[in-house]
């Protein structure tokens, strides 16, 4: 059988396309980033070949992201495409402080991550809470006290809200999660299920005066986070308001290195979830 690819990266999904070796497939589309949305405030995507500790907002505003600890881009462990983020033990990004981040209405914050073995309680994932302390915090997603995924927002200043679910981490394989205000109502969404729902919030989140943390000890903490990560995106929009599919490959369309667009090749070394083709298209 034949199978166009009208994403690259999806197709190497063996699995969810049913391929099998001798398979013919079809990858159509050429190397290139394709931009996000206006809705985009920051988006990190990890499928350029590289091992350096350079790493580019893929969105309209660009921002500086800061590599610290030994951060690095890794083949390692890979969610799709060629790298994800090393960001084990102390290792972290950040992303100066915005005005974007103090939220008067909807957003998403999300990411794919890689847990390697059982991460310890209050393991830190995405955090704006690096300077301000506990009287000013603003959005933080990780771990809770009993092991289980949570997110908060604007702990401190009389109007914290936070999520804790019953869901420890499937350790030791990808996880998609998604932060999501929708009006008033936030979710957590594990996989694209919601986990976890709270009350109503109206309000402003607190805009916490430092960096957007991503992994690494949180401000005052010594918890570490001990992951892999890769598409890491947040948005002025709710971009989820049900159960939905992650996206694998979110923000680019690319060929794997050596083939070309409208050319079939056979499936060969297929495992699991990946696969490789003949070098001789036909």
């Amino acid at each position: 059988k034949t199978i166009t690819a009208t994403n690259a990266s999806n197709v190497l999904n063996a699995t969810a396309h049913g391929l099998s070796n001798g398979d013919r497939v079809m990858l159509t589309n050429d190397n290139g980033l394709v931009a996000p949305d206006s809705n985009t405030l920051f988006q990190l995507s990890m499928n350029t070949p590289s091992t350096n500790s350079t790493f580019t907002d893929a969105s309209q505003h660009a921002r500086p992201i800061t590599a610290n600890n030994g951060a690095i881009h890794s083949s390692s462990v890979v969610r799709h495409g060629r790298n994800s983020i090393d960001l084990q033990g102390n290792k972290e990004l950040t992303i100066p402080d915005s005005a974007d981040w103090t939220h008067t209405g909807d957003w998403t914050y999300e990411a794919w991550i890689y847990t390697v073995g059982t991460p310890i309680n209050w393991a830190n994932f995405i955090s704006h809470n690096a300077a301000g302390g506990a009287s000013n915090r603003g959005v933080e997603i990780g771990i809770d006290g009993s092991g289980n995924w949570s997110a908060r927002h604007s702990f401190g200043g009389g109007q914290g809200n936070g999520l804790s679910n019953n869901t420890a981490p499937a350790n030791d394989q990808w996880n998609h999660l998604a932060y999501v205000r929708s009006g008033t109502s936030c979710k957590l969404y594990i996989n694209g299920t919601v986990a976890s729902t709270t009350g109503t919030f109206s309000g402003t989140t607190n805009n916490d005066p430092g960096t957007i943390q991503f992994f690494g000890a949180a401000a005052g903490y010594d918890q570490e986070a001990n992951v892999y990560a890769d598409e890491i995106r947040i948005s002025d929009v709710a971009r989820y308001t049900s159960n939905f599919t992650p996206v694998k490959g979110l923000g680019y369309n690319y060929l794997p290195e050596g083939l070309s667009t409208g050319n079939i090749y056979h499936v060969v070394n297929k495992t699991a979830n990946t696969f490789q083709v003949a070098a001789t298209n036909g």
